[in-house]
C-alpha cells in the first residue's frame, strides 16, 4: 500500500476569474508550508427535533457545505503577495518613479526624518502613509538606495523615521522610487482562489474552489523569521481521481531567505515611541455561510467584516502607554520585514488602531512587562491616515 507522506505534498493556489469558473494549469503560486490543517469538508447537520420512544434522536444529515484551511508559513517576498491582496481585498500598485520636474528640489532636514520639496503633487500623486520609498542621485551619497517608511504624506512634505536617512542641503536633480503598495479599497472587493493540495505518493489532489482568504495573521519576534498564518473558506472540495492530478502545471516557487523583523516600533503622531521585541496579530473574519433554499453552493453568501487585534508586550517605564490607552490616542505600528543582507523588504504599515486594554502583573521580582492589546479599523474621526487599516508594501517588482 501507498502511504503518503507529509512532505511529498504540494499546495499551491491561483485567482480564479470569477466566483464558479475554477482556476488550473499554469500560473499558480507554490506555497512552502509548516505542519498545518490543510483543506477539509465540514457539513452542516439537519437534526430532527422529534422525540423518539427510546429516548434517542435521528441520526443527522448533511446540509450545506464548508471548506475551511489554514496554512502556518514564513514570510517570502514575492511568493505571499497574491494572498496578502486577496485578505486585503486590493491590488497592488505598479512601483512609482519622480523627479525633480515633479516635485521640485528636495531638502532633507530634522536628522533625516523631513523629505521637503520645493514644489510638487504627492498626495494627488497617490503617496500615503506606509509605503516606502528610495532615492538617488542625492549629494549625500549615504542617502541614495536606502528603502525608507514613509510615516506621513502632505503635498510638499514627507514624514519618515530616523535612522534612515542623513540631512542633506538642497539637491535639484534627484529621483525617487516608490515601491509597490497594497491597501483596501473601498468597497472591498473579493477575490476567488482555488487551492490544491497535490498528493504526490498517490497521485491524487484535494481540490478547493471559490475560496477566500479569510484571516492574515503575524507573529514576529526580534532576529527571527516572520511566521505567518493564512486562513481560507469556501463551500467546494473534490478529491481529483489518479491521472486527473495534479490541476496546477508547474507552480511557482519562491525559494529565497525568508525575512525577519528588522525594525519596528509603535509610532504616535509620527514620533517613534518604542521598539517591538514581539507582536502578533491578526486580521481575521469570522467566516461563515448562509444557507440558502434549493442550492448547497449558493454564490457569494460568506459572511463576516475584517477585525484587526493583536496585542505585544514591552517593558513598564512610565505611564504613557496608560494615558494613551485612557485618552483612546490613534497609534500606528511599522512592521519593517527584511532580509538583512539584501535591499529585499516586506512591510506592513497599520495606521488606525489603539490600544484595547493596558494589563501588568503586580508582584514579583525583575523589570515589569506590561501587556498591551491592540485593536484597528477604519478611523472615521478624521485622523489624518489613510482610510484603510493596513498598507503593505514590497519590493517585489520595484
Amino acid at each position: 500500500m501507498s502511504v503518503q507522506n507529509l512532505a511529498n505534498i504540494i499546495i499551491a493556489y491561483k485567482a480564479q476569474s470569477g466566483l464558479g469558473t475554477p482556476a488550473s494549469g499554469s500560473g499558480a503560486t507554490g506555497l512552502e508550508v509548516t505542519a498545518s490543517p490543510g483543506l477539509s469538508m465540514q457539513s452542516a447537520s439537519i437534526t430532527s427535533p422529534l422525540l423518539q420512544l427510546n429516548r434517542q434522536t435521528k441520526r443527522p444529515r448533511a446540509g450545506s457545505n464548508q471548506v475551511p484551511t489554514s496554512y502556518d508559513t514564513l514570510l517570502r517576498v514575492g511568493t505571499l503577495d497574491p494572498a496578502i491582496a486577496g485578505v486585503l481585498g486590493g491590488t497592488w500598485s505598479a512601483a512609482g518613479a519622480f523627479d525633480e520636474t515633479d516635485w521640485g528640489a528636495l531638502t532633507i532636514t530634522g536628522t533625516g526624518t523631513v523629505l521637503t520639496f520645493a514644489s510638487g503633487t504627492i498626495v494627488t500623486d497617490g503617496i500615503v502613509a506606509g509605503m516606502f520609498g528610495r532615492l538617488t542621485g542625492m549629494s549625500v551619497t549615504a542617502n541614495d538606495g536606502v528603502w525608507f517608511p514613509i510615516l506621513n504624506a502632505a503635498e510638499g512634505v514627507l514624514t519618515i523615521p530616523s535612522g534612515f536617512l542623513a540631512d542633506n542641503t538642497s539637491d535639484a536633480a534627484w529621483d525617487i522610487e516608490i515601491a509597490p503598495a497594497l491597501y483596501s479599497p473601498s468597497p472591498y472587493v473579493k477575490t476567488y482562489f482555488t487551492v490544491e493540495e497535490y498528493l504526490g505518493d498517490i497521485d491524487r489532489s484535494k481540490l478547493g474552489t471559490d475560496m477566500q482568504f479569510n484571516s492574515l495573521g503575524f507573529t514576529c519576534q526580534a532576529d527571527q523569521p516572520v511566521g505567518v498564518s493564512l486562513g481560507l473558506a469556501g463551500r467546494d472540495l473534490s478529491l481529483l481521481a489518479s491521472g486527473s492530478s495534479p490541476s496546477f502545471s508547474s507552480p511557482t516557487f519562491n525559494d529565497g531567505p525568508a525575512l525577519v523583523l528588522l525594525d519596528g516600533g509603535i509610532y504616535v503622531k509620527g514620533v517613534k515611541e518604542v521598539d517591538i521585541t514581539a507582536l502578533n496579530w491578526t486580521n481575521a473574519a469570522a467566516v461563515g455561510f448562509i444557507p440558502v433554499v434549493g442550492t448547497r453552493t449558493s454564490p457569494d453568501v460568506s459572511i463576516g467584516q475584517f477585525a484587526l487585534t493583536g496585542q505585544l508586550s514591552i517593558p513598564f517605564e512610565d505611564g504613557d502607554f496608560f494615558d494613551d490607552y485612557i485618552a483612546e490616542t490613534q497609534i500606528s505600528v511599522l512592521l519593517h520585514c527584511k532580509e538583512p543582507d539584501t535591499d529585499e523588504f516586506f512591510s506592513f504599515y497599520l495606521g488606525n488602531l489603539a490600544y484595547a486594554a493596558h494589563q501588568s502583573p503586580g508582584g514579583g521580582e525583575g523589570g515589569q512587562i506590561q501587556t498591551l492589546p491592540l485593536y484597528g479599523g477604519s478611523d472615521d474621526r478624521g485622523a489624518g491616515f489613510a482610510a484603510s487599516a493596513i498598507v503593505a508594501s514590497t519590493s517585489f517588482g520595484a
